[in-house]
């Protein structure tokens, strides 16, 4: 049985070609559970956003080649939507096309040894050589290593 990292990676080399050939951007793709049903959630958006009909036309043509060349094992299901407000930034480019948002950025480790925080809330200022610039609540300027984030969503609610 494959485990998710291996079903999303597999994800990642299928969907946004076909996505694409749509004139649609892949933005992220999830493995998860919701009690003991498997979801497969695939993200999509375009520069006008997606509708109804953009998630299902993407959501038929995904199935198909999922159920051919995906090795999943028993059932899942598959979702196609919008990313929403709280959109996820996983490309450095994400970072670059949102500058000036208010973005929440969770961290594996702290960025200084003596530090506990994993947790940044703030406006994206730059993305420069792989290094995210963001103003804090206090407007103090931190930089973030790209490599250092394990998740990062906009959060228009700070």
């Amino acid at each position: 049985m494959n485990s998710n990292n291996e079903v999303i990676n597999q994800v990642y080399e299928i969907a946004p070609s076909i996505c694409e050939s749509e004139g649609i951007e892949f933005v992220h793709a999830e493995f998860t559970s919701a009690g003991s049903r498997r979801i497969l959630r695939i993200y999509i958006d375009k520069p006008d956003g997606v509708n109804i009909n953009d998630c299902v036309m993407i959501s038929r043509e995904l199935n198909d080649i999922f159920d051919v060349k995906l090795a999943i094992q028993g059932k899942y299901h598959l979702e196609v939507s919008s990313p929403g407000i709280n959109r996820p930034l996983v490309k450095l480019e994400d970072f670059k096309r949102f500058q000036g948002e208010k973005v929440h950025i969770k961290l594996e480790k702290p960025l200084k040894e003596n530090d506990t925080r994993h947790n940044y809330k703030g406006i994206i200022k730059d993305c420069v050589e792989n290094i995210i610039t963001i103003y804090d609540a206090d407007k103090e300027e931190i930089l973030i290593p790209f490599n250092k984030i394990n998740t990062a969503r906009l959060n228009p609610e700070i």
